[in-house]
This record gives C-alpha cells, sequence and structure tokens, in this order.
C-alpha cells in the first residue's frame, strides 16, 4: 500500500524538520546571549548586532507551528492506526484500520 511504503520518510522528514527548527532557535538564542556577556551590553544592543539571528529566530518560531502541528497531527493518525488517505478511501482496502493494536503496535507498524 502506498501509504505503509512512504508514511515513515515522510513522518521522519517532518519529526526531523521540527527538530531543526528547534535546534535553529535554540542556537540563535545562545548566539544572541554569548554576545551579551562577552559585550557586557543589553539583550536588546546584542540582538542589535546580529540582525540574522533575529531573522532567524522569527522564522523558525513561526515554521514551528505548523511544522510541529503536522508532526504532532500524524503522530496521532499513527498511534490510532488512522492514515491520512481521504482520497483514496475508494480504491485501496480499508481492512488494516479495522484491527485493535496498541498504540506502540500502530507506530511500529508504520515506522518500521
Amino acid at each position: 500500500m502506498i501509504v505503509q511504503r512512504n508514511y515513515r520518510f515522510f513522518y521522519m522528514f517532518v519529526f526531523s524538520t521540527t527538530l531543526l527548527c528547534l535546534y535553529v532557535f535554540g542556537f540563535s538564542w545562545v548566539y544572541i546571549i554569548k554576545i551579551r556577556d562577552a559585550e557586557q551590553i543589553t539583550i536588546w544592543k546584542a540582538m542589535a548586532k546580529t540582525p540574522a539571528s533575529i531573522a532567524l529566530v522569527v522564522y523558525t518560531f513561526i515554521a514551528v507551528w505548523f511544522v510541529g502541528g503536522l508532526s504532532v497531527f500524524h503522530l496521532y493518525l499513527m498511534s490510532t492506526n488512522q492514515v491520512n488517505d481521504v482520497p483514496w478511501n475508494g480504491i485501496f482496502p480499508v481492512s488494516h484500520r479495522d484491527s485493535v493494536l496498541s498504540v506502540a503496535n500502530h507506530c511500529c507498524l508504520l515506522l518500521l
């Protein structure tokens, strides 16, 4: 089935993008704090010295809500053994959704 073959790669891509956004967001702030501490200036002056870090903080703060929400949504779909295949409902059999498995089994079925 199409969903089972590609789902693990899609989810890992979305999840790793979420982690990347969090990483860039966090280390942009670390860089600003390092500038503040090294030069003994206020946080606002340190932010003025590094506009690229401010742009990254703003961009990743906005982006993490989209990719983070997508990660959480697809984690929910995996844990309840659902797939986001609405257009394909009439084409593929849906008997795999009728089984009653644990949350861990659903995630392992799709990711491994």
